[in-house]
């Protein structure tokens, strides 16, 4: 569901520079976490701490030149 959200975005921002934030629906952002979603670099930006997450999931932030690179996450992964 995050390429479909992705592919969603795309069309909507019709070839603008965007960030997409990619997220486990087990967190939710805090008043103060929301600053930080809208950022994003020259990599992928790791927003959850490695004490609630110790992979790189959690959230993430991406630039969508990055995405599209990466060609999004894997559909042969699940859990």
């Amino acid at each position: 569901l995050l390429n479909v959200g992705f592919d969603m975005a795309s069309k909507y921002f019709r070839g603008e520079k965007f960030a997409a934030v990619t997220q486990d629906c087990d967190l939710l952002p805090t008043q103060g976490m929301l600053q930080w979603y809208s950022r994003s670099g020259d990599a992928p930006t790791h927003l959850a701490s490695y004490l609630y997450c110790p992979g790189f999931g959690g959230v993430t932030v991406f630039r969508d030149d990055i995405y599209r690179a990466m060609n999004g996450y894997s559909n042969e992964m699940w859990g």
